[in-house]
């Protein structure tokens, strides 16, 4: 803000000197003072120009560096993202499974591959279990199915293809249970 000021001082007293310049010059007046209004001028206009650039050079530093503490920031944000969701796809216990327009399995990761007793790449989903594959043809987003004697909550992200499955097998029992006791 200082900066802006003492710019505004500079070029008001540019402009002043300027006048008194011309007045002198005018008059035919050629003397020393003449030239000592027209360095004044020269001076004040440099020097407010000077303090111009220093405010804008400031300013755009600032944002610079405000900018690249934004970008570390989400830098550090995305490798723990990162490594995050590397854990999710590797470690935790949901089945994630991509398919295809086709339906055919083009990624699963590693918990999919123990629940379905293989490597998925390349399978068609109704060859999988066609409780799945009805699930993504009635583009069902949640659903609950039976796979190998376990059951399964199904969440299905239509748009983008995915199929998360959570074992449910302890719930549905409970809830078996529950409902033959009461009948």
């Amino acid at each position: 803000m200082i900066y802006i000021i003492l710019a505004f001082i500079m070029f008001i007293g540019s402009g002043i000197s300027g006048y008194f310049t011309y007045f002198y010059y005018s008059k035919g007046n050629k003397e020393a003072f003449f030239l000592t209004f027209l360095i004044i001028a020269i001076a004040a206009l440099v020097s407010g120009l000077v303090f111009l650039f220093l405010f804008i050079n400031k300013k755009g530093s600032n944002d610079i560096k405000e900018l690249n503490l934004r970008l570390k920031k989400w830098r550090d944000i995305s490798y723990h993202a990162s490594k995050a969701g590397d854990e999710v796809f590797n470690e935790l216990p949901i089945a994630i499974l991509l398919y295809d327009d086709a339906k055919v399995v083009l990624w699963a990761n590693q918990h999919a591959n123990v629940v379905f007793n293989n490597a998925l790449n390349d399978i068609p989903l109704k060859t999988l279990s066609l409780d799945l594959y009805n699930c993504t043809e009635a583009k069902m987003t949640e659903a609950t199915i039976n796979y190998g004697g376990n059951s399964y909550d199904v969440i299905h992200n239509v748009k983008n293809s995915i199929l998360y499955l959570f074992d449910v097998s302890e719930r549905e029992k409970i809830k078996k249970k529950y409902d033959e006791s009461i009948t």
